[in-house]
């Protein structure tokens, strides 16, 4: 994503020296500033315009920096031959910088929000435990910048996906997950994380928490009850974005959670006989990733693809994931758009 949508700034001058100072939308968005916005790629961003050195100044107390970059201005006010001799523009050359941004940053302070993030900040919830997130997430991806994406959208395998964009080129993708969010949350914060957004597509990772949580007495009424609010889900979603295709990933079979694996494998069966008369919805089975169904056993190495929990997917993971299955469907379904 563009420095510009989660931050801004401010120019000054002295003689050949351009000072720009960085302050981010949100304080909760400074600690992964800091970790981006580098001197060497802050020095290469204005290499082209002369610049010889960059120090940076950290001002945690502001969840801000600013950056003393040398030989910028032509020689300064008095010798330069540019239109800008003061360089004011210097700060959207900055803004340009491409960085990563994981969405499930934690907010610490609303700063300055888009519109849709003061939409979502205003709003008055029986269940808020999501709306930092959600926050940050309408801050990494403003609508008014970014729309007609392909948006991934689920619980914490998407979430923590943070090198997601970079691995999925060249398709422009978005990543509303969060955390260990349930169906019904999903439904509940589509009005914000979904329909603003017009997505051309939106692959769905629903994993276990839904009866994981779930307060049925067997687990064949969780499953039931699982898949009731799926099926409505989905439905209810079309009716808002009638013109998205639904991709919807197979659940993860877990290690960590191997007392729902019979559930998880039955959900999988009956998420894909629903995809299939639905002519907007797509079903991957990915099970091979941990699973072999054929011997009814977790496949050789397994924990090795998962962190300590064995419940979240490990970087490594997520490649092979990304390779094998999601890559392919996107290959068949979606036409690559520039990313922005």
């Amino acid at each position: 994503m563009k420095l510009y949508e989660i931050a801004h700034s401010r120019t000054g001058d002295k003689g050949n020296i351009s000072t720009i100072s960085l302050i981010p939308y949100m304080d909760g968005f400074y600690d992964q500033l800091v970790k981006e916005v580098t001197e060497e790629k802050v020095l290469e961003q204005f290499r082209h315009i002369g610049a010889t050195k960059v120090e940076r100044y950290l001002i945690p107390s502001l969840h801000s920096m600013n950056f003393v970059i040398h030989d910028t201005l032509g020689g300064g006010v008095t010798r330069s031959l540019a239109l800008d001799t003061h360089g004011k523009s210097l700060s959207s050359l900055l803004l340009e910088m491409e960085i990563k941004m994981p969405c499930f940053c934690t907010v610490k302070d609303p700063g300055v929000e888009n519109q849709l993030s003061l939409k979502i900040r205003e709003q008055k919830s029986p269940d808020n435990r999501w709306k930092d997130t959600v926050c940050c997430i309408a801050r990494a991806y403003n609508p008014a910048v970014r729309n007609h994406d392909v948006i991934f959208y689920g619980a914490s395998n998407f979430s923590l996906w943070e090198s997601m964009e970079e691995d999925l080129k060249p398709y422009s993708v978005q990543n509303h997950a969060f955390g260990g969010s349930t169906d019904k949350e999903l439904l509940m914060w589509a009005e914000s994380m979904l329909y603003p957004y017009e997505p051309c597509f939106v692959f769905f990772q629903t994993g276990s928490n839904d009866y994981v949580e779930s307060k049925a007495p067997t687990e064949a009424e969780k499953v039931a009850e699982a898949m009731a609010f799926k099926k409505e889900m989905f439905i209810e979603l079309h009716k808002k974005l009638p013109g998205t295709s639904f991709i919807v990933m197979s659940g993860i079979l877990l290690p960590g959670r191997e007392e729902y694996t019979a559930m998880t494998l039955n959900i999988n069966e009956q998420l894909k006989a629903f995809c299939e008369t639905k002519d907007y919805m797509h079903y991957i089975d990915a099970e091979a990733l941990t699973y072999d169904r054929n011997t009814g056993k977790f496949t050789d190495h397994v924990k090795d693809l998962f962190l300590d929990d064995q419940i979240h997917l490990t970087p490594e993971a997520r490649r092979i994931w990304a390779e094998k299955w999601i890559l392919p469907a996107m290959d068949k379904l979606v036409t690559p758009t520039p990313m922005r």
